[in-house]
């Protein structure tokens, strides 16, 4: 099974780089604008302290 997953996965890998037009030794452009719009949507995730304990109180609460 393990096997099977990773030939899976190996091929989904490579059709999606086709797809996006990787061209190997050469500049990617596709990859600088993922991670553009990962910081864009980082930029406006807040998360301090009380919120986290907030969740974590919540969650723990519906644990037990």
């Amino acid at each position: 099974m393990r096997k099977s997953a990773t030939g899976v996965t190996a091929m989904v890998a490579g059709l999606t780089l086709e797809a996006s037009g990787f061209e190997p030794n050469v500049e990617q452009i596709f990859p600088g604008v993922c991670y553009a719009i990962g910081t864009l949507l980082f930029l406006r995730f807040r998360l301090n302290e009380a919120e986290h304990a907030e969740i974590r109180a919540a969650l723990d609460a519906r644990a037990s």
